[in-house]
């Protein structure tokens, strides 16, 4: 069965952004949302939603909304956390450790506003960049994330601004 997940992160309130990307991606099964939202999404959305809270989030979003989790998608465990209480923007060594503890498969994090796809330690880790205000030299973007009988197959993409 083949399965269809929008990764994304720091969309900052900008929820017209993750409209247009769910418009544009659909039929999806799935998003996941690496934190930093700020604004709650206002429409009800038919397919599962998996957010973190990130360092923009504490106040606004709530405490229903946890700093990490971890979920299940055909077999494979992932880890999302927003990266900042792992220092991303220092080094990637601290959310690696974490991963091989926890024994996940891909981690999708953000914070840093800058796109990353690699794999480290057999663990597959995904920053999707910033949604909404990509570091200098970026573009908006997002990861669309498959999981097939196949394996996994990824696809960084850039939000086109009209």
């Amino acid at each position: 069965m083949k399965k269809k997940f929008l990764v994304m992160s720091d969309s900052h309130g900008q929820n017209d952004l993750v409209q247009e990307v769910i418009d544009k991606e659909s039929p999806i099964d799935g998003l996941i949302h690496c934190g930093d939202i700020e604004e709650a999404f206002g429409k009800d959305l038919s397919f599962p939603m998996y957010f973190v809270k990130g360092n923009c989030d504490s106040r606004r979003i709530g405490k229903k909304i946890p700093y990490e989790r971890i979920i299940d998608v055909c077999g494979y465990k992932i880890l999302i956390c927003h990266g900042h209480l792992y220092h991303v923007k220092y080094s990637l060594q601290d959310l690696i450790n974490e991963g091989i503890s926890q024994q996940v498969d891909i981690i999708c994090f953000g914070h840093t506003h800058i796109p990353l796809i690699t794999k480290k330690k057999d663990i597959l880790l995904l920053n999707p960049g910033s949604l909404a205000f990509p570091e200098r030299g970026y573009q908006n973007s997002y990861i669309v994330l498959t999981f097939s009988e196949n394996g996994i197959h990824y696809s960084l993409k850039e939000v086109m601004e009209y």
